[in-house]
């Protein structure tokens, strides 16, 4: 049935051959009845792209590759779309036409929805509503699905492998919205430089990277359980600070020109280099890295945890512009055991251990508190410029110099590795 025609009653549609167009720019509408389906077994706009098809099904729809203009494709099913191929709305001459999927929908195959153009309009791809699922076949292996829109924008509104994992998921758009999923292996998404991504429901993956110049965000409430690399790179980064939030990484790695606002209900280990603009690190656990982890922020950095090793392999990087606080409940602070360590200002907060290392001048300044408190500077002097110390048992070592307010303490030790000043009332 072509141009809206309509089969009533429980009557099915079954397109047994290849459907083509005949030149005339034809819009193709398929409706089953209410207990009926719809099944089309060749590929549609293969040799001839038509304009548009349209699907509505009570039940069962079942899609081959299909091929549009601007037109695009719109399916509708309360039973469930079979996607038995690959989706592509880019044939037009001016652009691409949108992708619009209501109701559940099964990969038989691995899939890619295409509405990218290489000049014109690109297409959105639209999964409406929480009830717009996709899945794997339950007969088939886990599948990967791959959206590739452009500038076009990427709605997925049902969550994503929740009955049938998919293997993969890839999308790229000028925004995305991602409400969930379980995934075995990469979620991968990509919002380019200007683009933002939206996280939502509860989503368990093998690995996530995501890119977006516009800035990623969860929704409140939002769960994300990922075994391997969690990657977040592009404008403000900002997970996992809902209180509802619950937030679980393998491995984390962040690139931002913004803020960078990451908490996490797990311990946290950096892999790989990051940088921000400014950072805010909170983690249920120890914060600690892998060898030949870089993090480099531009302006002021906060970390939290239960305890925090950083810097501790001679290929590690740890640079703060402005002021780096470290705040450890219970556990102690370790920083420049081995690695670069570079800091504008420091503060540090902790009842155990503090041990901590800079490779030039160390400014202190806030409250900073300790059990037994060790600071190196191993290129320059140790000043602090306001607040207070307080610490068990104190040792200094800097290169040019030592100066301290009044301290609160019960051992002082202050010495120089090389000639240069030493406050009196810290030599002991």
């Amino acid at each position: 049935t072509t141009n809206g025609g309509a089969v009533p009653g429980g009557r099915s549609i079954v397109v047994q051959g290849t459907v083509n167009d005949d030149a005339s720019n034809t819009h193709l509408t398929l409706r089953a009845g209410t207990t009926g389906v719809v099944s089309l077994i060749g590929d549609v706009g293969g040799t001839t792209p038509i304009e548009g098809l349209t699907v509505a099904s009570a039940n069962v729809a079942r899609l081959p590759n299909v091929w549009t203009r601007e037109g695009g494709i719109s399916v509708a099913t309360t039973g469930g779309a079979k996607l038995q191929g690959n989706l592509d709305t880019t044939q037009g001459p001016t652009g691409a036409g949108n992708v619009t999927m209501t109701g559940p929908g099964e990969l038989v195959n691995d899939v890619q929805i295409t509405t990218n153009r290489a000049t014109g309009a690109d297409g959105n791809v639209l999964f409406v509503g929480t009830g717009s699922t996709i899945n794997t076949d339950p007969n088939s292996t886990p599948r990967a699905l791959t959206i590739v829109a452009g500038g076009g924008d990427i709605t997925l509104g049902g969550v994503v492998g929740g009955v049938k994992p998919l293997e993969t998921l890839t999308a790229s758009g000028q925004s995305i919205a991602l409400n969930g999923g379980v995934v075995n292996g990469p979620v991968v998404l990509d919002a380019g430089s200007s683009g933002s991504i939206s996280l939502g429901g509860s989503l368990t993956a093998g690995s996530l990277a995501a890119t977006a110049g516009g800035g990623i965000a969860d929704n409140a409430g939002t769960s994300l359980a990922i075994t391997g690399n969690a990657s977040f790179s592009g404008g403000d980064v900002v997970i996992g600070e809902n209180s509802m939030d619950t937030t679980h990484f393998g491995s984390l790695t962040f690139n931002s020109t913004g803020t960078v606002n990451i908490t996490e209900d797990s311990a946290t280990v950096l892999a790989g280099n990051n940088t921000a603009g400014s950072l805010t690190l909170t983690s249920a656990g120890a914060i600690t890295d892998a060898t030949g982890t870089g993090l480099t922020v531009t302006n002021n950095a906060s970390f939290t945890g239960t305890s925090i090793t950083l810097a501790d392999n001679t290929t590690d990087v740890l640079s703060v512009g402005g002021n780096a606080s470290f705040n450890a409940a219970g556990g102690g602070i370790t920083l420049g055991a081995a690695g670069a360590v570079n800091f504008g200002s420091l503060t540090f907060n902790s009842t155990d251990a503090v041990n901590i290392a800079e490779d030039s001048a160390m400014v202190l300044i806030g409250t900073n508190t300790a059990g037994n408190l060790t600071l190196t500077s191993n290129g320059g002097s140790i000043t602090q410029a306001a607040g207070t110390v307080t610490a068990n048992a104190l040792v200094l070592t800097a290169d040019t110099g030592i100066t301290l307010a009044p301290l609160e303490g019960t051992r002082r030790q202050g010495k120089n590795s090389a000639p240069g000043a030493v406050a009196p009332s810290h030599t002991r």
